[in-house]
């Protein structure tokens, strides 16, 4: 290979070693012998000798240092490796662009100019998008104002719209299947651009994403860009197809999309999911499989970690495409519990536009987890395709024997029925394994289901006294601090309700929030009970009702008992807490959210549990 470097670097000497400035950034060496390499070496690395040339020429003493400098200098990239001499002249500017990359630009470049380019859309940017192409060196641009034609227009097909226009997206899609596809959108007060060229997914799938977390037409009233801005935008999505149509493109790039915002240039890559009900390009790999294990086996589902929750769901945070739009603290008040808020992806359009869940927890991290668990919960109750629902019903796993039985679609997928009061959905769940997963939906099921029980209770509920309760340290932090807010504070077991774990506690003025909870053992449904209660006074210490616990009437006078003995702590199992479940009449079954194989496949526990009849 022949060594050349790079006409373009500029270097300065440092106190240690090197700093090189090249076109992908500063690179820096140490060593303070480097400099001076590079100086010896510079008039050879003009493409005409390779290591082994370079390497004659000194004794053996030197040439593991010579080896050990080069091999630095073509890692940083201010050195390149060539197969031929580089040609004499400077060639044009593409090819001069093009040199920074391919061994043999003036090869790539003719290519390019052979191409033709259809131009897919009418309006002020398809304009744009058609004069940048002309003046890229593609052989001609050709403009169809709505449709793609059919035949061989052009090899290279750039569909421009205002709004995001699905159903031509899918068209040209079809219609097109053996070209270069890349598209662009103006949405008011942006222009988003991308994929291009892409082999594993396509602009519908980007379009359906940016719709679910930006679902507003575009503005009739907003004031047109100027038509510098326009030519940004078109010069940045023909500098892209340039890129693919030459081979320089990676499938980071050819997959993104990327928005402009006209007032001030801003640009932001945002990389995204094929969408469920999308399928790749045809050049692509298959489309994925449904992602779903079958029923049975998802009482052994993948156990996550912490940090593996973590690292699986940053790269599914974006504000124009992610499945979360955002998980941060916002403006709320942090003490004495701290929160987070994930802003969920609305995938099918059945919400009416992204919706928000609060999580809480004693610190950062725990209430950013949380967040992102009930945000999961959400997504999967919306991520419903009409294509895997068996007429009116779904397959599930019912919990007393393992055994699948249908369930109606509606009870799996609550919001078919239409509005949904609050998010997640009762019943629905995402966990760190399936087993915790499921247990939190059945306890979710529980809390309703005592709550219920409430108005049909005559006997008096037994009193608990709090500060006799054994708790974990977690809850005995909770205990003190909501001691310390100065509000009485009351305590009624409600095990006896399903014979499952469960409070209600009673605390701000005059008892005026009320929570309930339920759990495996009594501690950790008083610990739940009292995070719930410390959210009621910080929200309302603060005004700051998002994160407020759901509003519970006063409860009849006779239903106040006397205290009681510590109850029993034993924790229940699954199997048991599934058992109780089924005693109040209800076979509980559980469906997994599967709907969207590339979430699953990152959150794989996520399920909704449905209370069939008995």
């Amino acid at each position: 290979m022949r060594l050349a470097l790079r006409h373009d670097v500029y270097r300065a000497t440092t106190s240690t070693g090197l700093t090189v400035l090249t076109h992908h950034g500063l690179v820096s060496f140490e060593g303070t012998s480097i400099a001076a390499w590079l100086d010896r070496l510079e008039p050879f690395l003009d493409g005409r000798f390779g290591l082994e040339d370079l390497a004659a020429r000194l004794d053996e003493r030197h040439r593991p240092m010579l080896e050990r400098v080069v091999g630095a200098l073509v890692e940083a990239g201010v050195v390149r490796e060539l197969e031929e001499e580089p040609s004499v002249g400077g060639g044009t500017p593409e090819e001069r662009y093009l040199g920074y990359f391919r061994e043999s630009p003036d090869a790539a470049f003719r290519g390019y100019r052979r191409r033709t380019v259809l131009v897919v859309g009418e309006g002020p940017l398809a304009g744009a998008v058609a004069r940048a192409c002309e003046r890229s060196g593609a052989a001609g641009a050709v403009s169809a104002c709505a449709e793609p034609p059919d035949g061989d227009a052009g090899d290279i097909v750039l569909l421009v719209s205002d709004g995001l226009d699905l159903p031509l997206a899918r068209r040209v899609r079809e219609r097109r299947a053996g070209s270069l596809i890349g598209y662009a959108a103006h949405l008011g007060d942006r222009a988003v651009i991308g994929p291009v060229a892409s082999a594993t997914v396509d602009g519908a799938s980007g379009r359906r994403r940016l719709a679910a977390l930006r679902p507003e037409p575009v503005p009739v009233d907003a004031p047109p860009p100027s038509a510098e801005h326009l030519a940004v935008v078109a010069n940045q999505l023909v500098q892209r197809v340039f890129r693919a149509a030459t081979g320089l493109a990676d499938d980071a790039e050819r997959d993104r999309l990327t928005s402009i915002r006209y007032a001030d240039l801003e640009t932001a890559h945002h990389a995204f999911l094929p969408h469920p009900l999308e399928p790749p390009p045809p050049a692509g790999p298959p489309p994925p499989g449904d992602g779903a294990a079958p029923t049975g086996e998802r009482r052994t589902g993948e156990r996550l970690t912490e940090e593996e929750l973590s690292r699986r769901t940053a790269p599914l945070v974006d504000d124009h495409t992610g499945v979360f739009a955002e998980i941060a603290q916002r403006g709320y008040a942090q003490f004495p519990v701290h929160v987070s808020e994930a802003v969920v992806a609305d995938p099918m359009a059945l919400a009416g536009g992204p919706v928000r869940v609060v999580g809480a927890g004693p610190d950062f991290a725990a209430a950013r987890y949380d967040a992102a668990l009930r945000g999961y919960a959400v997504y999967g109750s919306l991520a419903v395709d009409p294509r895997r629902l068996s007429g009116e019903t779904v397959r599930g796993l019912r919990l007393l024997d393992g055994t699948p039985r249908d369930v109606p679609a509606r009870q799996a997928f609550p919001v078919l029925d239409g509005a949904v009061r609050s998010w997640p959905v009762l019943g629905a769940a995402a966990g760190y394994s399936w087993e915790h997963a499921v247990e939190k939906a059945l306890l979710d099921h529980c809390r309703a289901l005592a709550l219920a029980a409430l108005h049909t209770v005559r006997e008096p509920l037994p009193s608990l006294a709090l500060d006799d309760m054994e708790l974990d340290p977690l809850g005995d932090r909770y205990r003190a601090l909501l001691h310390a807010t100065g509000d009485p504070v009351t305590v009624l077991d409600l095990g006896g309700l399903l014979g499952v774990p469960g409070v209600l506690v009673r605390s701000g003025p005059r008892g005026t929030v009320g929570v309930c909870a339920t759990g495996t053992s009594v501690g950790a449904a008083l610990r739940d009970a009292l995070e719930r209660s410390l959210l009621g006074y910080q929200s309302r210490r603060h005004a700051e009702p998002a994160y407020a616990p759901p509003a519970l009437g006063p409860l009849p006078p006779h239903l106040h008992g006397p205290l009681r003995r510590r109850p029993d702590g034993a924790r229940l199992t699954l199997d048991r807490l599934a058992a109780a479940v089924a005693a109040t009449g209800h076979d509980p079954v559980v469906v997994p959210l599967d709907h969207d194989p590339e979430v699953t496949r990152r959150m794989p526990n996520l399920l909704q549990v449905v209370l069939a009849d008995g």
